[in-house]
Formats: C-alpha cells, sequence, structure tokens
C-alpha cells in the first residue's frame, strides 16, 4: 500500500511540474539547507528544503509531499533533522521542470534515514526490556527501537533525567538512531489532557538561568497563586506575545504538561509545556485575508491545501467558523459582511487560540467576531496609466495623481487584464487621458505584504488629455503614418506610446521625432510630457 500512495502521488506532482527523466533511486549524503524554490513554489514560500550535496542540489518530498517549508528543520513524519545536519539518504530522484522552463531535481526521502539528531514520537513499552514504537501512521504501521543510555541497554525501570517513563505513554525522545536502536538524550510526555491551567500572561525576570541573571525576560502564566514559565519543545519563549495576538495581561487557558526545573543555584521553577492556549479576551488585529497553506494536523502524511486565514505582521491566524468549527474556503461572513479571499486592509475583533501541529509548530486560529474596512472616499485629479500588477501577474489599470501617487484600480472589481479605458455611467477615459476621480479608496497587500493604494472609482468627469487645464496648440503629424511621426507645439521630455490594451510598447526621451514603424497597423495613443510634467494625450494610426 506505501509503495502504490506514493507512486501515485509522485506521478501527480511530477505532471505538475514536468519530467525530463524516469525516477531512479540513489545513495546522497549532503547537508540539510533551504535554498529558493522552484519557480511555481515562489507564491507558496520563498525556499524549500534541500540536500545540498557538493556541486548538486535536491529538493526534497516526503512520499510524494514537499514538506512543510514553514517548519525551522526538516522533519520526515516524527524525526527532525536540523538544518546544517549532514544527511545520508537512499531515495528516488527525478528531474522536474518548474514553470520558467528550468531543471530541477527532486528526491523523496521517506525511507533509509540517518541523521546525527532526531526526535521521535512514539508510546514507550517495557514489555521486552526497553522498547517502544516510533509511531507512523495508520497506513504504514510502526517501527521499532531498542533503547540506549550512554551505549547502555535500558531495563525496567526505565528513568531519563530522572524522571520515570510510563507504560503506552506517549513522548517526543530526542537522541540518535541506529540499526534498530535508539542512543536516548531525553523524552517529553506529549499528552494535551495532562494539565489545564488559567492565568494571566505575563513576561517575567527572575530566573537565574545563565549569568547574568533576572535581564532575560520570558513568558509565563500567573495562576493568582505562582508562576508557570511557557515553553515550547522545551525552551522558555519570549515570543508568544510578539508572534500571536496574545499579549500581556490576556487572561489565558493553557494546555500542555507541567514540569519542574532548577536554575543556577539550585531553586525550583515551574515550567508549562504549552499544547494549546485559549484567551478569553478580544483583540483588534489590522491585516487582510487570504489562503494560506494549511496546518499539518492531521494524522497521516501532510496534506496539501489551502485554508482560509487573516495575516497581520507576518502571522497566519486560521480562521475558525464558529457553527461547526472548521476552516472555510472562499469567503467568510461576519454579521452583515462578507470578507473576500483578498488582500484588502481591515481591522478584525477577534479571538485567539494557539495550537500544535504533527510536528509540534504552533498555529494560530481566531475567532473573528466584527470587521472594519478601511476605506474613504477621495477626489483626486489624475491620470489613466497602465501598469505592473503588484497583486496577481501581468499588468493593471491604474491612476497616477498630481502628486505622482499611484492608485491601483481596485482589484476585484476591474479585469486582470488590463484595457484601455474606463467608463463610468456616461463618461469614458482612456489610458493617458486626464481627469477628477472620485471613488472609496482603500488599502490592500500586495505580493510582498506591502501595502499598495486601491480605488474603486464611482464617478469621473473634466476628461481631457493635460493635466492642467491650459491648452496647447501640440499636434502630431503626419496622422495616419507609417512610421517616423513629429511633435510640434512643445518641447516633449518623455514620450509614451500605448496600444489599444493599454500597454506601453514605445518610449523615449528628449526628441520631437518617434519612430513607429516597428509596430503593427492600429490606433496608438501618445502620451507626451513636457519639462514641467504637463502631459497631453493623441491618437495616432499607423497604417502599412
Amino acid at each position: 500500500m506505501k509503495t502504490t500512495r506514493f507512486y501515485t502521488l509522485l506521478a501527480f506532482l511530477l505532471m505538475a511540474g514536468g519530467v525530463t527523466m524516469q525516477a531512479q533511486e540513489i545513495n546522497v549524503t549532503g547537508m540539510v539547507s533551504r535554498v529558493a524554490a522552484p519557480y511555481f513554489e515562489q507564491n507558496v514560500c520563498n525556499d524549500r528544503f534541500a540536500i545540498v550535496s557538493e556541486s548538486e542540489t535536491y529538493y526534497v518530498m516526503v512520499d510524494g509531499y514537499w514538506p512543510n517549508p514553514y517548519l525551522e528543520d526538516l522533519v520526515i513524519h516524527y524525526d527532525t533533522i536540523p538544518v546544517g545536519n549532514e544527511i545520508e539518504v537512499k531515495g528516488t530522484v527525478v528531474e522536474m521542470e518548474d514553470g520558467n522552463g528550468e531543471i530541477f531535481q527532486a528526491i523523496d526521502i521517506s525511507e533509509n534515514l540517518n541523521s546525527t539528531y532526531q526526535q521521535i514520537l512514539g508510546f514507550f513499552d517495557n514489555n521486552e526490556g526497553a522498547y517502544f514504537y516510533h509511531y507512523i501512521d495508520l497506513y504504514y504501521g510502526f517501527e521499532g527501537y531498542h533503547i540506549t543510555i550512554n551505549g547502555e541497554l535500558q531495563t525496567t525501570p526505565f528513568v531519563i533525567n530522572g524522571r520515570t517513563l510510563e507504560e503506552d505513554k506517549r513522548y517526543l525522545f530526542e537522541g540518535i538512531s541506529g540499526e534498530g536502536v535508539f542512543e536516548l538524550f531525553d523524552a517529553l510526555p506529549y499528552d494535551v489532557e495532562d494539565v489545564s491551567i488559567s492565568g494571566t500572561l505575563t513576561m517575567e525576570n527572575d530566573l537565574c538561568l545563565s549569568p547574568p541573571c533576572g535581564e532575560t525576560h520570558f513568558l509565563s502564566l500567573f495562576d493568582g497563586e505562582e508562576y508557570h514559565y511557557l515553553t515550547q519543545k522545551r525552551k522558555l519563549q519570549d515570543n508568544y506575545i510578539n508572534d500571536a495576538v496574545f499579549i500581556e495581561g490576556d487572561s489565558v487557558m493553557v494546555g500542555g504538561f507541567e514540569f519542574v526545573h532548577y536554575d543556577l543555584f539550585g531553586n525550583p521553577f515551574k515550567t508549562l509545556e504549552a499544547i494549546k492556549m485559549q484567551s478569553t479576551m478580544e483583540h483588534d488585529v489590522v491585516g487582510g485575508m487570504s489562503d494560506a497553506p494549511m496546518p499539518y494536523i492531521n494524522a497521516g502524511p501532510p496534506v496539501p491545501g489551502l485554508d482560509m486565514a487573516f495575516h497581520s505582521n507576518g502571522v497566519s491566524y486560521y480562521i475558525m467558523n464558529p457553527h461547526d468549527g472548521d476552516f472555510l474556503s472562499g469567503f467568510y461572513v461576519v454579521g452583515n459582511d462578507t470578507i473576500l479571499v483578498t488582500w484588502q486592509q481591515l481591522t478584525a475583533t477577534c479571538t485567539p487560540n494557539m495550537l500544535i501541529d504533527n510536528y509540534l509548530n504552533p498555529f494560530y486560529r481566531v475567532n473573528i467576531d466584527k470587521v472594519d474596512f478601511e476605506e474613504h472616499e477621495e477626489t483626486l485629479q489624475c491620470t489613466l496609466v497602465v501598469e505592473e500588477n503588484p497583486f496577481y501577474f501581468g499588468e493593471m489599470l491604474a491612476i497616477n495623481t498630481q502628486e505622482n501617487e499611484t492608485y491601483y484600480l481596485k482589484p476585484y472589481i476591474y479585469t486582470f487584464t488590463a484595457p484601455d479605458h474606463i467608463t463610468i455611467g456616461d463618461n469614458t477615459a482612456y489610458v493617458g487621458d486626464s481627469f477628477i476621480a472620485t471613488g472609496m479608496v482603500s488599502n490592500w497587500y500586495n505580493n510582498n505584504a506591502s501595502l499598495e493604494k486601491a480605488i474603486d472609482i464611482t464617478e469621473i468627469s473634466n476628461i481631457t488629455g493635460v493635466i492642467e487645464s491650459t491648452p496647447t496648440n501640440l499636434m502630431v503629424y503626419p496622422n495616419p503614418t507609417d512610421g517616423i511621426f513629429r511633435i510640434e507645439g512643445v518641447i516633449a521630455d518623455e514620450v509614451q506610446v500605448y496600444n489599444a490594451l493599454g500597454q506601453m510598447v514605445k518610449t523615449v526621451r528628449g526628441t520631437n521625432e518617434v519612430d513607429l514603424s516597428g509596430l503593427v497597423e492600429g490606433v496608438y495613443l501618445v502620451r507626451i510630457t513636457d519639462a514641467k510634467g504637463v502631459s497631453q494625450t493623441e491618437r495616432i494610426t499607423v497604417i502599412r
């Protein structure tokens, strides 16, 4: 079953990316790295996990899937291999073609993993001395290891770092794996039902863990009597507050595992390994809606796909449906407001939740109670232009104001393929025309998560080819032309020529003579700007 599933998935991926050779098995030794993603992956993440061996780069797949790109380290099932580690694998390699026609190599390393350090999620079982099961998934079954500490096989009672392991309880084992043997460094209990504590989030600095003492702030939960310092992957946290909508002073409920640790002077302090954290307080967060890769919370291999999320300051908050708890896709309804899956900036009032995915990485869900769209009406003196589309691919219409600001015609309202004009009511403005525009202005996030201004134009008036109302004696001739035409009546600083689709096909500076002999027959818009920045647009016909 495993082989069939893998090759079915691999065949699908290869058809999507373009295959240039038969899949083959090879042995690879190299460094686990993060490298630039193939072109068809660029909108998902900035880079991908890869094994870099000498001059060769092999992009990593696991059972036909790309590993979660948002993990800090490479995870294969529950094995964690830190970036920078040397790794030896036997895998299936294929050459693939990206969206630019560039060839890259992908390797599936579902098996034969050999790494210096791993984290393995499994169950302790002492029926055969010291033995635990490494859980893979429902289809693949189990894989067993005998446990050693300092090279010695362990027997019952099993004690690691002062803690006694319990039979049939799930742990996160940390150590080095070999042939059927796992050299154990630590074993972290992994049961979400262990502890549930309510309290107030705070940042405390009274832990003496390294000199100088008291200068490092750690996130803690105060239950009214004592502090519980929050940890993730056994590390004290100072970034939950910065990474999510939780803030100091929040009332929260935290579920996880509680341990007792000791500082440099032997003083005990409690830590809480947070598996889930739910706030009871609402927060206003500024961001935008979009699709996002779903968190890996399923039992089997990661399922690729997208969920709807609210993005703010580089963090994605997955939307919860208040009716059935499922993620939504496409749109979200809050009261009388419908939020499209867009990057329009808005303020949302939400209650946050932090959970842990299969790979022990935190992700955030939110219940959104209301939204406020940030838009207002403006009246602008502007010129209709064509700009590179910052939200999608290609070009789109925009207006350029007298202050040289660009307002893109609002996505999802105007066509993505830029025409050469807009019509509002009885009035039509062509590319290069100047006019007065009135409309609703809002901020949208572009592909780089930076804000751009967008406008939904409701009225246009005073359409002219000149930004300033003073007329000129400008003239272009000959018109029609079969090649070169001249400009009279103004000293041209810049001349821009647009085709019927609104695409700029030629631009020249510092000349009153323009050569269109390389263009096909048709009507073109010629925008002429003088040294003072005054522009006027003329239409010229090219004939052959």
